[in-house]
Order: structure tokens, then sequence, then C-alpha cells
């Protein structure tokens, strides 16, 4: 491991962190257009990635070197990261289902899925992993 390897997982933090506000944002309102929800989802998308990908990198510094989003939501969920498993590794599935199909009646659904499912989990990842970034600027 570098110190360029332990500067990456902090960088992709903020960009997660930054993600996520917005998608925590975008998911106040009460009502929607098509374009709004799309943009919903792709904060989505956007946070999902960033997720694993910040995982990806911290676990890599802690010596595990999980290459899928699959492999990186169970190590993460292993190394205490990642409580409900199960919604995370669905995470995957309904990333490329939005990827593939478009509807507007699948986007009310992808919004009221990505706000009673995803967006808490997304949140609690986050502040296990800005707690990480804590201990260690303590350490």
């Amino acid at each position: 491991m570098s110190n360029n390897d332990a500067i990456r997982w902090l960088q992709r933090l903020e960009h997660f962190e930054t993600a996520l506000a917005k998608l925590n944002d975008a998911c106040q309102r009460d009502s929607y257009s098509e374009l709004e929800m799309a943009g919903v989802i792709q904060f989505f998308v956007f946070s999902q990635v960033l997720a694993w990908s910040t995982l990806k990198d911290l676990l890599y510094v802690e010596g595990v070197d999980a290459k899928t989003p699959r492999a990186v939501w169970r190590e993460a969920h292993a190394a205490g990261f990642v409580e409900d498993i199960d919604t995370a590794l669905g995470t995957i599935a309904f990333r490329n289902e939005l990827s593939h199909r478009y509807s507007e009646a699948m986007a009310r659904r992808a919004l009221e899925r990505i706000r009673a499912d995803y967006l808490p989990l997304l949140t609690d990842i986050l502040g296990k992993l800005q707690a990480k970034r804590e201990s260690e600027r303590g350490a």
C-alpha cells in the first residue's frame, strides 16, 4: 500500500459525501417532474458507485483486495461498514435495472425504493466511513 492509496479513499469519500448530500436533498421533495425523477435516479447511481468504490479503496488500504461490487459489499459487511448486506447487494441489480429500462412508472417506483431502502443504507455507510476518517485523523 502506498500513501497514494490511503489518500485515494479519502478523496473518494469526499465525492461520496457530495453525491449523497445531493441525493438526500433531491429526495426531500413532495412531487417531481419526469426530468427531476431522472435526476434523483442519477444521483442514486452516482452515490451507489461512489459508496462501493470508496469501500473498495478503504478495504485495499486495510489489506483486502476485493475486485467486484459484490465482493466489496461482502467484505465491507464483514469489516462492519455495511449492516444490511441484502439491501447493499440489492443495489447492484437495482442500478443495472435502472440503466437498461425506463418508463415513468418504473421511475416512480424507483424513487420510492431509493427513499425507503437505499438512501438510509447509503447514509449509514457514509456515517461509518466518516467515523473511520475521524479515527484515523485522531491516531
